[in-house]
């Protein structure tokens, strides 16, 4: 897909392409110790469910971070495929 685009220049228009790919991904969700978050959940579970580009879920420490652990597998969805947009 080809656009114009203002990029704030003086309302001169610039061209620009993008490139959309989504592919298809392995189901799995993994633990980024640096950020202390889990990866690889798209959203939360339900009838209005709809897939986000940047879920993560906030583990914590202890107890709480078990239970927040839990309820992740339980209350949200594992994604299963990547979309990259390309400017």
């Amino acid at each position: 897909m080809s656009e114009l685009k203002n990029k704030g220049n003086g309302g001169s228009l610039v061209p620009v392409l993008a490139v959309k790919d989504e592919t298809a991904v392995i189901r799995k969700i993994m633990y980024s110790q640096e950020k202390d978050e889990l990866l690889g959940f798209c959203g939360v579970k339900g009838p209005n469910h709809q897939c986000l580009d940047h879920f993560t879920v906030k583990v914590g420490d202890g107890e709480e971070g078990y239970n927040t652990i839990f309820s992740a597998f339980r209350n949200n969805v594992i994604g299963n495929y990547t979309r990259a947009i390309i400017h």
